[in-house]
């Protein structure tokens, strides 16, 4: 593919797709402490968006999305990983596409499959164990800059408006260190801006596996202030019926005089 295709790409989304949720491109990546990795992928899109990306793209979407169960480099992924590859059709009710869900793939052929899922954007993956650390990095080739979507301009804006499109990856370690998205405690999250104008990310997350002890502590700061408030008003309410048995009266008083106390005495 040229390298103008990208931004042919990116001129159809922003001129043809402004209907919100009419095209799904997700990827949920895994990296596990096992030296492996796990994959689900979405690609589907609405028959008004198929035509209109058939129009600019002057390919037929359709074939292009449903022809990769037949391109050798899949059969060959997939023939080298039986049982761990599946590619199924995908609808939702609204979008159509295809599904796949990779499952316990080693670490050295990441490359590979996301070399093959990034080709028609121009831009490959690489992630490699270093010392301890496992390090991601997306790239994009020289001129495959999408410089029609531009951050902050109206034409990101229609085209987020237009597309979901997303990329995960989760680390048994916490990230450490990410030059695009959101950082989540073990995860990071990139969306189309981050995709579409950063022409290298960078992601950094441990090897070890870890607890992400923010969320926890938080919690447990918020049961602790439970248990003040709650143990609190436990113990006014029981002081409350504490005070409500007390009387001004002095105490009951017993003693040897036969007419008992407070009895005046019987005139002689």
């Amino acid at each position: 593919m040229s390298a103008s295709s990208p931004r042919l790409a990116a001129a159809a989304l922003v001129a043809g797709l402004a209907l919100t949720g009419c095209v799904r491109a997700t990827v949920d990546t895994t990296i596990g402490a096992d030296d492996t990795f796990s994959q689900h992928t979405v690609v589907a899109y609405s028959d008004d968006a198929a035509h209109q990306l058939t129009d600019y793209l002057g390919a037929d979407v359709d074939a292009l999305v449903g022809g990769i169960a037949d391109s050798d480099d899949f059969l060959a992924f997939q023939a080298a990983h039986p049982g761990q590859v599946t590619l199924a059709d995908y609808d939702d009710g609204e979008l159509t596409g295809v599904e796949l869900t990779l499952t316990d793939i080693p670490l050295d052929d990441f490359t590979e499959a996301s070399t093959q899922a990034l080709a028609s954007v121009d831009a490959s993956a690489t992630l490699s164990d270093d010392d301890g650390q496992y390090v991601l990095t997306v790239t994009r080739a020289d001129g495959a800059d999408l410089s029609a979507l531009a951050p902050g301009g109206a034409n990101l804006e229609l085209a987020e408006a237009a597309v979901d499109v997303a990329a995960t990856f989760t680390f048994p370690g916490l990230v450490t260190e990410a030059t695009a998205g959101d950082i989540d405690g073990h995860t990071v999250t990139l969306g189309l801006a981050d995709l579409a104008t950063t022409p290298e990310i960078r992601i950094v997350a441990d090897a070890t596996p870890a607890v992400n002890w923010g969320p926890i502590l938080v919690a447990g700061g918020v049961a602790l202030g439970l248990a003040v408030i709650i143990g609190g008003a436990a113990w006014l309410i029981v002081d409350d019926r504490r005070t409500s048995r007390r009387t001004s009266l002095p105490p009951h008083a017993t003693g040897s005089d036969p007419s008992g106390p407070g009895v005046l005495d019987r005139p002689e």
